[in-house]
């Protein structure tokens, strides 16, 4: 007998739906959407979120839920990520979306979300050596170290793409002060977990979600590199291509980043910051592979569903 559930994933810059059927055989994925939303946009600062992306994310839930009833999904879980964490009037936003969509968000801590971004990515990833799993949100990032054995270690940084730009007032292109900022930024937050990763010595990084995501369609729409998901669903990322990309981003005005083949246009303005946390990463651990995961958080709701 087969069940249809669903999952909801409030993220920090987009939401998404993701409706599937849980049958004799496995699953089938129904539906998928995402839609920006950018609850995240200007959080450090204003540490609330707009009245515009409040609005504009209430109403995204009541179409989600719409979608829900459409499938008569019989069980479905939603969850809140760092912005909602993050905002003075996060808790407000979970009670209005429920008054007005009927879907009940869980706020979850960011080690929480960590986990789900694991068991998404071992889904599709074979994890044989130690690796270190990146998901670069909006107001968060989040760090998985693990091998094949399971999770070795897991944080969550208010360190996601608006938060870098809004702390250090980046700009495009990024300029050398810019880098200089972003990197101190970076160090002090991360100071003890990198300290604790230079011992471990992960050798590959796995990227999920939006920053890479971005990275593996403009590779493969600007230079014929990194087809997304040309190795069974996840997706090999080439050093030198990834140099020249990270190169690229940070000399581009906004409007030669939002020109480039492949560029998501939502994706344009935090990618060059972006960017410069992904190599400070890798120069930090000498990394020598990356690998692009197309499933997270969502994945991972989806597959503790399907294991229940």
């Amino acid at each position: 007998m087969s069940v249809i559930q669903a999952v909801v994933d409030c993220g920090s810059n987009t939401f998404h739906l993701i409706v599937f059927e849980k049958n004799s055989s496995g699953f089938k994925i129904l539906h998928k959407q995402s839609d920006f939303v950018w609850l995240g946009r200007n959080l450090s600062n204003q540490k609330r979120i707009s009245s515009e992306s409040f609005n504009n994310g209430v109403e995204k839930l009541i179409e989600y839920k719409s979608k829900i009833d459409e499938f008569k999904v019989s069980e479905f879980v939603a969850y809140g990520t760092a912005a909602l964490r993050m905002a003075t009037n996060g808790v407000e936003f979970v009670k209005k979306a429920f008054e007005q969509s009927s879907i009940k968000i869980q706020i979850i801590e960011g080690v929480r979300e960590a986990e789900l971004i694991y068991t998404g990515v071992k889904n599709i990833i074979p994890i044989t050596n130690t690796s270190l799993i990146i998901d670069i949100g909006g107001a968060s990032t989040e760090f998985i170290l693990c091998n094949s054995e399971g999770i070795i270690k897991m944080e969550s940084f208010a360190l996601g793409g608006n938060i870098l730009i809004e702390k250090t007032n980046a700009s495009n292109p990024v300029s050398h002060q810019n880098i200089i900022d972003l990197h101190a930024l970076i160090s002090e937050d991360l100071n003890s977990f990198l300290s604790e990763m230079k011992q471990l010595k992960p050798a590959c990084i796995i990227g999920c979600s939006g920053s890479f995501t971005t990275y593996v369609e403009v590779l493969h729409a600007e230079y014929q590199q990194a087809k997304k998901g040309s190795n069974n669903g996840y997706t090999q990322i080439d050093f030198e291509h990834f140099n020249l990309l990270y190169n690229r981003l940070i000399n581009a005005s906004l409007d030669e980043i939002y020109a480039l083949k492949g560029m998501n246009p939502k994706r344009a303005p935090l990618i060059a910051v972006a960017s410069v946390l992904t190599k400070f990463i890798i120069d930090q651990l000498n990394i020598k592979e990356i690998v692009h995961s197309p499933y997270a958080l969502k994945e991972g709701a989806m597959f503790e569903f399907l294991q229940q």
